[in-house]
C-alpha cells in the first residue's frame, strides 16, 4: 500500500476520534492536554501493535488471499460502521457520551482512556488486515498519534460551533470510505 493511501486509513480510523470529538465540542465538555495526550497514544499504540501483529498474520497467506482478506474485514467494518451510524441515529446515546460517566464539563483520564479503548476497536482488526507494509513502527505510531490527536481537536473545535445534530448527518461518511477502501484493496 502506498504512503498517501496509508494515510487515508489511518485519517479513516480517526473519524471516530473526530466524531467523539465533536460529541464533546457541542457539549462544551472539556478535555485536558493530559486526556488528550493519553487519547491519542492509546489509539497510537493499538494501532501499531495491531499492523505489526498483521505483517505476521498476513505473511501466512497467499498475495491473493491477503487481498481477499483485507477487502472482507474492511467490508464488515464498514458494514458495521453503517449498522453503527443508522443506530446512533435511532439512538442518540453515542459511545462518548457513555463514556463520560461523570456527566461533568470536564473528560477525566480514567475516562479518556476508556475513550481511546472503545474508539481503538476497529483499528485493531483493520491494523491485523492490512500489516504495516513495510513502514517503520516509529513512524507508523508518531504519524497515527497525530491524526488521532488532530482529529479530537478539530472535533472538539468544530463541535463548539455547530448544532448538536450535526454529527449524525455524516455518521455513514466513515462507512462509506470504508467500503470504497475496501473495494480499492481487490484491485
Amino acid at each position: 500500500m502506498s504512503l498517501p493511501l496509508f494515510l487515508l486509513l489511518l485519517t479513516i480510523l480517526s473519524l471516530d476520534a473526530f466524531a467523539a470529538g465533536l460529541s464533546y465540542g457541542t457539549e462544551k465538555v472539556r478535555v485536558s492536554p493530559f486526556s488528550l495526550l493519553l487519547l491519542a497514544l492509546v489509539s497510537a499504540g493499538v494501532l501499531t501493535l495491531s499492523l505489526a501483529a498483521g505483517d505476521h498474520f498476513l505473511g501466512l497467506f497467499p498475495p491473493a488471499g491477503t487481498k481477499l482478506i483485507s477487502f472482507a474485514v474492511l467490508l464488515l467494518l464498514a458494514l458495521y460502521k453503517f449498522y453503527d451510524a443508522g443506530k446512533a441515529v435511532c439512538a442518540p446515546s453515542s459511545i462518548a457520551h457513555r463514556v463520560n460517566q461523570t456527566r461533568r464539563e470536564v473528560l477525566s483520564a480514567r475516562e479518556a482512556l476508556l475513550l481511546g479503548l472503545a474508539l481503538s476497536i476497529d483499528n485493531i482488526s483493520a491494523g491485523i488486515c492490512t500489516g504495516a507494509n513495510g513502514f517503520s513502527p516509529l513512524l507508523l505510531f508518531v504519524l497515527t498519534g497525530l491524526i488521532h490527536l488532530a482529529a479530537i481537536l478539530a472535533g472538539l473545535s468544530l463541535g463548539r460551533l455547530l448544532a448538536s445534530r450535526l454529527p449524525r448527518r455524516f455518521s455513514f461518511l466513515g462507512g462509506l470510505i470504508l467500503l470504497i477502501l475496501a473495494f480499492l484493496r481487490l484491485f
